[in-house]
């Protein structure tokens, strides 16, 4: 069941991040802390486009991450 889990986060990350929005952005590393129910993703010098104006992308980021694996989920 963890490793169901963590699959399932990495491959729901890595398919949001493969969006038009992104495709400059690569992924370099997607860290999953299932006890403190974190999601850390490392996108090299490419953060500013992750996190855009304000956290506005980050922000819309944890709220699907939260809409598909609860609200004890963050990004």
């Amino acid at each position: 069941m963890v490793n169901e889990l963590e699959h399932e986060i990495t491959s729901f990350v890595q398919e949001y991040y493969n969006r038009d929005r992104y495709k400059r952005v690569e992924l370099k590393g997607i860290m999953i802390d299932l006890s403190k129910k974190t999601i850390t993703i490392d996108v090299g010098e490419d953060a500013g486009i992750v996190i855009g104006k304000g956290g506005k992308y980050i922000k819309e980021a944890q709220q699907e991450v939260a809409d598909k694996f609860g609200n004890n989920w963050s990004l």
